[in-house]
Formats: C-alpha cells, structure tokens, sequence
C-alpha cells in the first residue's frame, strides 16, 4: 500500500510533539526563543528539568504570554517536574515559543524546559 500526501495529513493529525530546549551552566534569568510554529498546535503540558543544584524557576511563553499559570520552581534535581494548569495553548502559525528561566539558583549544570503540544 503506498501512502497518499491525505494519508499522511491524516497520520500526522493529533500527533504529540515536544518542544524546547536546555541552558547549560546558567547564572541568571534569560528567555530563548526555540521554535516558530510552522501549523497551528495546542500546547498541553511544560516540564522542567535541572541537574544539580535545586530551587531554580520555570516557564514558557507564546507571543509574550506565559503558558504555564504558576512558574514552576524545580525542587528535585535529575527529575522532569510537570509544570501543571497551562493556559495561552493555541498556537497559530508564525507563533513564537519562548523558554523562561525566570530565576537560577545556586549552580545548576543545566536546566531544560519542555513543552508538550499536539497538532489538531
């Protein structure tokens, strides 16, 4: 069976995706943009990471708003935290997605924010 460009747009169609990226060694707050969305999506979920030290901040944004409703502060090391209630979620094409780190603390190897979508 080949698979026709509908079959494919089908497959495609609710498919989840990840997005976002990692600081290494930050020492203070910085927003870094990680994607410009090609089709419109709806974010479902933002997870933070460190590895190291703990108490470091957070979030992600699209256009400017911030995606998760409270930051996430990021209490355990080498562990994904699920940032909760989400809010700003529909993605238009062109959209910008930002990650936040809104505050470090101590001296993180690395801190990573990952948001989760889904394409309608």
């Amino acid at each position: 069976m080949t698979l026709t460009q509908i079959d494919f747009a089908t497959q495609v169609r609710n498919t989840i995706f990840s997005r976002g990226g990692t600081v290494l060694t930050p020492t203070s707050a910085i927003n870094v943009v990680v994607w410009r969305a090609p089709f419109v999506a709806t974010v479902t979920k933002v997870l933070g990471y460190t590895s190291g030290t703990t108490g470091s901040v957070v979030n992600a944004r699209r256009n400017g708003l911030t995606l998760l409703v409270s930051n996430l502060t990021l209490g355990s090391a080498d562990t994904w935290l699920d940032g909760g209630t989400v809010q700003n979620t529909a993605f238009s094409v062109g959209d910008k997605l930002e990650i936040m780190l809104v505050s470090v603390a101590g001296s993180p190897a690395e801190i990573a924010v990952e948001v989760q979508c889904v394409r309608p």
